[in-house]
């Protein structure tokens, strides 16, 4: 089983069916950490047969779930990232993001 590391990432404004849109772990355990997951069709999936480790992330609004066969880790948050820029493609964080 594969163990990559997931970090620093914003991954917003995806769609996928079923448990994808933001982040899908299938049978392999990341590391997850310091990355904002918002506004996505859904948060964050494993799989039974993965055990990422999620540490320090925003998850936030998603259509779906914001965890799904995991729970949120050390650190994380479900609040507002307070984006701009999204429905231009061009994301980043204002000054008073919680992130």
């Amino acid at each position: 089983m594969s163990s990559p590391s997931i970090s620093n990432n914003t991954i917003t404004a995806n769609s996928a069916g079923d448990h994808g849109g933001g982040i899908y772990c299938y049978d392999f355990s990341p590391s997850i950490s310091n990355n904002i997951v918002a506004f996505n069709s859904s948060g964050i999936y494993s799989s039974d047969d993965g055990t990422p480790t999620l540490s320090h992330n925003c998850v936030y609004n998603p259509d779906g779930y914001d965890y799904d066969g995991l729970s949120a880790g050390t650190g994380d948050i479900s609040v507002d990232p307070e984006l701009a820029g999204v429905e231009y493609g061009e994301v980043h964080i204002q000054p008073d993001s919680p992130c």
